[in-house]
């Protein structure tokens, strides 16, 4: 909200984007219910991206997308866990090659983790998916409210 230039319209913007991304999603979901019919599947993605060519490429794009979403989502907790570990990594005079090399050890160890983590979990999709619907909403509209508080 900070970089708003008129921060008392942050409700009004937040309505509308709301609004926006509840049109978008509808949209597609009946698109996709248009075009599947009464089998419409749970995972969508699968079923509706013939293999092939095109879905190679839907696969690079799916990986760069997640690739990226990851790296930017874990941001927060590698800082965390470096400077509870290593905080000498963080300081400003760590030579950059050397503070890189640790972010990229506790990093990639949080991939790791979270792949194991993962794949012991028999429901995991489940899983992933109640959380989701739990605590989303609320993340996503009530953190920024209360950070502005």
């Amino acid at each position: 909200m900070a970089e708003m230039k008129t921060p008392k319209k942050f409700g009004t913007a937040l309505t509308a984007a709301n609004i926006l991304i509840l049109a978008v999603y509808l949209s597609t979901m009946c698109i996709y219910y248009a075009y599947t019919g009464a089998g419409f599947p749970a995972t969508v993605l699968p079923d509706v991206i013939p293999g092939g060519k095109t879905g190679s490429i839907v696969d690079v794009f799916l990986l760069v997308h997640l690739t990226v979403s990851y790296t930017i989502s874990s941001q927060v907790l590698t800082r965390q866990l470096l400077a509870w570990w290593k905080p000498s990594a963080l300081a400003e005079t760590t030579p950059v090659w050397t503070a890189r090399g640790y972010w990229l050890l506790v990093s990639g160890a949080l991939l790791v983790a979270a792949y194991i983590v993962m794949n012991l979990i028999p429901f995991f999709d489940e899983l992933v998916g109640l959380i989701g619907s739990l605590v989303l909403s609320q993340i996503s509209l009530g953190f920024p409210v209360f950070g502005y508080w």
